[in-house]
């Protein structure tokens, strides 16, 4: 899953979503740190809830995004149209450079 969502936050950061990028990236970051420290200190409560709310805001900004993404770039148009109209392009959603 880290994969994924690291992954989602370069391809937001190449096609100029830098704020996105930012966002996903220190969520991520975030949670990671969280998820060691439940290890580290043998889960205690407050860590592991905090653990649980940032894997819920994580999917709150990767559902957000998408549904962004959907209201952004309707399925008809093309590459070429949507650098002309700073739409984001369908490569970039895809993962095709």
């Amino acid at each position: 899953m880290t994969l994924v969502v690291f992954t989602l936050a370069i391809l937001n950061w190449r096609v100029g979503l830098h704020r996105w990028a930012l966002i996903l990236s220190g969520l991520l970051l975030f949670q990671l740190g969280l998820g060691i420290a439940n290890v580290i200190m043998f889960l205690p409560l407050p860590i592991a809830v905090a653990h649980n709310a940032g894997a819920a805001l994580l999917l709150l900004v990767t559902l957000t995004f998408y549904y962004r993404i959907q209201i952004v770039q309707p399925s008809g148009i093309e590459d070429s149209e949507a650098q002309t109209n700073l739409v984001l392009p369908r490569s970039a959603l895809t993962g095709e450079l």
